[in-house]
C-alpha cells in the first residue's frame, strides 16, 4: 500500500495537542493513534520516546515497535515529493554456508549475510539513504538489498548508488539487488551497477 500525506505536520500537531504528557484524563485512543502514525511513517526513534511518555502517563507497559509495510511519503502542497524520505527497511542478519561464490573462489563461503529493504523513491542526492542502509548492514560480508517496493530511482541517485556499490566491492563485500523491477534492473545495467553487484530482476 502506498500512503501519501499532504500537510502531515498539521496531523502531527493535532496528535501532540491531544496527548498531553501526564494527563490521564486524555483519551488513550489519541495516544494509540499517534503511535500508529509514527509506526506507519517509519519513525522508530520518535515512536520509542512517545511510547515511554505514554507509559509514564498511564502507568502501563509501553507498546513495542513493529515495522509497518506501507510505503509512506510526505508531499508538498502542490503534490510534489519532499526530499529525504527514501525508506530503508529493517535489516535481517544471518551467518550461513551459502552457495554464493565470493570473488576468486570456487568454494562456497561461510558468510555473514544481511538483508535490507530499499523502498519508495530515490531522487537526487541518495547519500543519506545509503548511509542509513550501510549502518544497518555494516558488518555483513554479503549485503542483499530487496527492491520489491522500490518505485523509482533517478540518474543522479543511481550515480551515487554506483559509487556506494563499488566502494563496498572494494571492501571485499558482495552486493545483491533482488526483486528488482525489470526496468530498474535494465537501468542498473546501463549505468554500470551490475558490473559491481548482482542484480536479480522480478519475474512477475
Amino acid at each position: 500500500m502506498q500512503l501519501r500525506f499532504i500537510g502531515a505536520d498539521n496531523l502531527e500537531n493535532v496528535l501532540k495537542t491531544a496527548t498531553p504528557s501526564g494527563d490521564k484524563s486524555a483519551n488513550p485512543a489519541w495516544w494509540k493513534l499517534r503511535l500508529e502514525v509514527l509506526r506507519v511513517t517509519h519513525r522508530p526513534e520518535e515512536f520509542e520516546l512517545v511510547a515511554l511518555d505514554y507509559c509514564v502517563t498511564y502507568e502501563v507497559s509501553p507498546p513495542s515497535w513493529e515495522s509497518a509495510r506501507p510505503d509512506y511519503k510526505p508531499l508538498h502542497n502542490d503534490g510534489s515529493y519532499i526530499s529525504g524520505h527514501t525508506i530503508v527497511g529493517d535489516a535481517f542478519h544471518d551467518s550461513v554456508m551459502t552457495g554464493l561464490m565470493m570473488p576468486d573462489s570456487d568454494i562456497p563461503q561461510v558468510s555473514n549475510i544481511s538483508t535490507v529493504e530499499l523502498a519508495g523513491q530515490i531522487l537526487g542526492d541518495a547519500s543519506e539513504a545509503l548511509e542509513t542502509l550501510y549502518a544497518k548492514v555494516a558488518s555483513a560480508d554479503v549485503i542483499v538489498i530487496s527492491c520489491d517496493r522500490l518505485l523509482r530511482i533517478d540518474f543522479s541517485a543511481a550515480g551515487t548508488l554506483l559509487n556506494w556499490v563499488s566502494s563496498r566491492q572494494a571492501e571485499g563485500r558482495q552486493i545483491q539487488f533482488v526483486q528488482v523491477h525489470r526496468l530498474v534492473a535494465a537501468f542498473f545495467t546501463v549505468i554500470g551497477i551490475s558490473e559491481h553487484a548482482r542484480v536479480i530482476a522480478r519475474t512477475d
